[in-house]
């Protein structure tokens, strides 16, 4: 199992940096291309590890399924990442809250502290699920292309 892993290492880091210079160059030709590219080839990590294919294949698949569907992958992405990205900003308003309620000389190594576990605690709880979430919608996305949920409906 850990042998499988390791012959991934390589590709998925090809596949990163492919990944991160395709952005780049769409940002710096304009700011959509680069938002349009960062959403449609997100998937390529995931269809490198589940799929078993080169990384130009997991590339072009990411892209192929995103395409027609952009909208769609980019509204529902949005949902958990505005979720995460809410929880880290209250917990960030609750230390600076808990901080004017501290003496200096205590606040700034309590506060770290506290700031650092609750950082770790909740990453180690939403990112498996915002990881699962992007897998179910890589598969939704997979179904959708082959037609398979439009042949389920009809048998209904």
């Amino acid at each position: 199992m850990f042998g499988r892993s390791l012959k991934k290492i390589v590709p998925l880091f090809i596949g990163s940096i492919l990944y991160s210079f395709a952005i780049m160059i769409g940002t710096i030709l304009l700011v959509v291309p680069g938002i349009y590219l960062m959403l449609a080839l997100m998937f390529y990590a995931q269809i490198i590890l589940l799929d078993k294919v080169s990384v130009f294949t997991a590339l072009k698949r990411s892209y192929r399924l995103v395409a027609g569907n952009w909208w769609r992958t980019a509204t529902v992405t949005m949902v958990p990442s505005f979720i995460f990205i809410s929880v880290f900003m209250l917990v960030g308003f609750f230390a600076g809250f808990a901080e004017g309620f501290i003496s200096p000389d205590e606040s700034s190594d309590l506060i770290d502290y506290v700031m650092t576990a609750v950082t770790v605690l909740i990453t180690t709880i939403i990112s498996p699920l915002m990881y699962g979430f992007f897998l179910i919608l890589l598969n939704d996305l997979k179904l959708r292309k082959q037609g398979d949920d439009l042949e389920a409906r009809l048998e209904q």
